[in-house]
């Protein structure tokens, strides 16, 4: 047989064995029911019942029921608002309350789950062939798992002057999420590494104000402006956890070792950084300032009475240029709060111009007052060993005219690693959301 006649008899070969998967099911049936009044076109009520049921959950858990309702007074059409009619064409105040459910995990969960062996385990072998096995997962089965449910409460004010020419809305909120849907780990006695789990609490409280102004609207031309703006704080309200430091692995890299770079912990605030602030750089003493002195071995040693451990941080002893961190009592680098990446402050603006059958839209978002841990810089403003290559960053280098950083070391296999207040940096954003040009 020639070699193509060979490669063609496929009965000859050994089968290789097929990799599939049997999804878990993920269906979800939902029930919405709403009761409208009016009293004298000036009061209004409104109350809905939603109930959910969802495939994620085991039976008895399946379903959650979300009530809300909300009431609103017409104020600007009372008769004692009458002598406000050619200023004020419309002030309604409005309360709300309700609950909202969120059911965004895996399907799978509930119940026990398995996977075909890879080639790379440890399978049983029959008659010198290699058996399937199944392998279990990593994740631990829950099946009292239930809906995460949100709770919002809001106080608002509608108005608008000038014949509605510029109008806006005012709001008051305080959102609390219970029964949250975290991945846990667990102790490894059990066999497993996680399991999802319902705990812990967090709030949001904060403000929102949302202005439009006609400026010009007449029929071959119309130009709006819109402008919102929102402070929101919010509160990490009940949590149980042994460990409430957690690593980013950010930058495609695990570039924090130890107690991690984010801590999420009963009583703080999402988005919480910790680490070592910086407090300047090591100088030679002369006499009255300054921090090291050249020993008799030539060694670079503290000044007497100095208590700063800054240099256990980055590896090696203390050294000219080496940066230094706030330090307690002892000398220890002290591990402390030193930026949070959610910002409090949000919004945008925008503009819409109509003309003769042409539309025009731009849209821009803002936020205030977050910080960005730059990982980035954190991965590129260090030398290791011999590897100086990777002090690619100005600040490291000094090849600029401002002074950088002569010394930053990270031994690789130390048990923590700095992440220091030159990561956390504040920016300000204002990204484009969208910019339109249609013509009708």
């Amino acid at each position: 047989m020639t070699i193509d006649e060979v490669l063609a008899n496929t009965g000859a070969g050994t089968a290789l064995p097929n990799s599939s998967d049997i999804a878990a099911d993920e269906t979800m049936l939902s029930f919405f029911g709403r009761v409208n009044y009016t009293l004298m076109d000036k009061y209004l009520m409104t109350f809905t019942v939603r109930a959910d049921g969802s495939s994620k959950f085991a039976d008895g858990n399946r379903w959650g029921v979300f009530p809300s309702g909300a009431v609103a007074w017409r104020i600007s059409d009372e008769a004692f608002m009458d002598n406000t009619k050619e200023w004020l064409q419309n002030l309604k105040l409005r309360v709300s309350f309700g609950a909202a459910g969120n059911n965004r995990i895996s399907s799978g969960l509930t119940s026990t789950v398995y996977s075909m062996s890879s080639n790379t385990s440890k399978a049983p072998f029959f008659d010198e062939e290699r058996a399937s096995m199944l392998e279990k997962g990593s994740t631990l089965y829950n099946p009292d798992l239930k809906w995460e449910t949100t709770l919002t409460r809001n106080v608002g004010l509608d108005f608008g002057f000038i014949n509605g020419r510029v109008s806006g809305t005012l709001d008051f909120y305080w959102n609390t999420t219970k029964d949250l849907l975290m991945k846990a780990t667990i102790p490894s006695g059990s066999g497993y590494s996680y399991q999802y789990q319902n705990f812990g609490e967090t709030s949001n409280k904060g403000i929102e104000v949302a202005i439009n102004y006609a400026i010009i609207d007449n029929d071959d031309l119309k130009l709006n402006f819109n402008f919102n703006i929102g402070y929101n704080t919010n509160k990490i309200e009940e949590l149980n956890t042994d460990n409430p430091y957690q690593t980013s692995s950010f930058s495609g890299s695990t570039i924090t070792y130890g107690q991690g770079d984010f801590r999420v912990a009963e009583g703080g605030k999402l988005g919480e950084v910790w680490g070592y602030k910086s407090n300047g750089f090591y100088t030679v003493s002369n006499g009255t300032t300054g921090d090291l002195v050249m020993d008799a071995k030539g060694s670079w040693t503290l000044v007497d009475g100095l208590k700063d451990n800054s240099s256990t941080l980055i590896g090696g002893g203390a050294y000219p240029g080496s940066p230094k961190f706030e330090c307690d009592e002892n000398g220890d680098p002290i591990f402390q709060k030193i930026g949070n990446t959610v910002a409090p402050v949000t919004g945008g603006f925008g503009i819409d111009l109509q003309w003769k059958g042409f539309d025009f839209n731009a849209f821009f978002n803002y936020s205030l007052g977050g910080d960005i841990l730059n990982g980035t810089k954190l991965a590129a403003s260090f030398y290791s060993d011999s590897r100086k290559g990777y002090n690619i960053e100005s600040i490291v280098s000094g090849e600029t005219d401002k002074p950088g950083i002569t010394r930053i070391t990270i031994v690789l296999l130390a048990d923590e690693l700095m992440i220091s207040q030159i990561a956390a940096q504040c920016r300000k954003l204002l990204p484009v959301k969208a910019v339109k040009i249609l013509d009708e």
